[in-house]
């Protein structure tokens, strides 16, 4: 059945913009042998958070629908085979092989010609995680196939580890938390810029990485540069070529990124979050975000919490 016919069944809303369809008989069919789940710690939340890893079986008939779709979904198939329809691709998943779901992406899956089918699965969210799928090159990431020796088993060690860390909910592993989801997210760009031939050089991705722990920009392009064994202008020269955008301008995009979570969170007075992003006072902070977003800080956060009223939560495990 084709993944525009599919929205028929039971509708659930994330938000506003995102929905989620099922077949009538999914929550029947489905199995969780584990599910870990941990929401809303701050400010790591705010930025990547994996915050649900499960193991899920699946028998019988059924099918489930993601439409614009807000966080990333991690599919690794253990058993049986799971069959997946985006952007006019189908494709059948089989043991040792994962699919991707990014934010905005509609994806229908559903049972295999065995009809049953075992899968991990880890979601990650975040204010950031969009920004970094888009700036990375990895929108047209969907099924991936582990060839190189220990990749898969590096992945599957990075999700048992989530996993521990989603169950014993303790504060101070909450940044090894983060890290991982941004590790996973950083080696599945490697791999697929590899498999399309863009093949991102390892110093990027280390940028990246290194500019998402210090959004406040606390220190130079320059600084950064040498302590990654390189130039300022080969790591320019990179970030143009593969991100199409200056290291200090993709610096300032995560630092108002950032701001725009935290304005909405608000859990920090603007005073704390200019602060903490490496502004000089709070009113430079409010004439940028205003630049930034159309909208002074005041604003942004009360049309935050006009839309998260009206959200709706009613939405199955799956």
């Amino acid at each position: 059945m084709a993944l525009s016919m599919r929205a028929k069944g039971t509708v659930y809303c994330r938000t506003p913009g995102s929905k989620e369809f099922s077949s009538a008989g999914y929550l029947k069919a489905t199995r969780w042998l584990r599910d870990e789940a941990w929401y809303d710690i701050h400010p790591y939340s705010l930025a990547v958070w994996p915050h649900r890893c499960a193991d899920i079986v699946r028998h019988g008939n059924w099918w489930f629908q993601r439409s614009n779709y807000t966080c990333i979904a991690l599919e690794l198939q253990v058993e049986g085979e799971t069959v997946y329809e985006s952007d006019g691709r189908r494709e059948v998943l089989h043991p040792g092989e994962l699919y991707v779901t990014l934010p905005g992406n509609d994806v229908c899956f559903e049972n295999g010609p065995s009809k049953f089918g075992r899968q991990h699965q880890l979601v990650i969210s975040g204010g950031m995680v969009k920004l970094l799928v888009e700036s990375l090159g990895m929108t047209g990431c969907r099924k991936v196939v582990f060839g190189r020796p220990g990749e898969l088993e590096e992945l599957r060690g990075r999700f048992a580890r989530i996993a521990e860390l989603l169950a014993a909910r303790r504060r101070e592993e909450a940044a090894e938390n983060s890290q991982l989801g941004y590790a996973i997210i950083l080696g599945l760009a490697e791999k697929y810029s590899f498999s399309v031939g863009t093949d991102l050089p390892p110093v990027l991705t280390r940028a990246v990485w290194a500019m998402e722990s210090d959004r406040g920009c606390h220190q130079s392009v320059s600084r950064l540069a040498a302590d990654l064994g390189t130039s300022r202008a080969t790591l320019t020269r990179m970030f143009r070529n593969f991100l199409g955008i200056s290291p200090q301008a993709y610096w300032n995009k995560l630092r108002m990124e950032s701001a725009i979570q935290l304005v909405r969170a608000g859990q920090l007075s603007f005073k704390e979050i200019a602060e903490q992003l490496g502004f000089r006072n709070s009113l430079y902070f409010s004439t940028v975000f205003h630049r930034y977003t159309g909208l002074t800080p005041t604003a942004f956060r009360v049309r935050g919490l006009e839309e998260t009223a009206g959200e709706m939560s009613s939405s199955p495990r799956h």
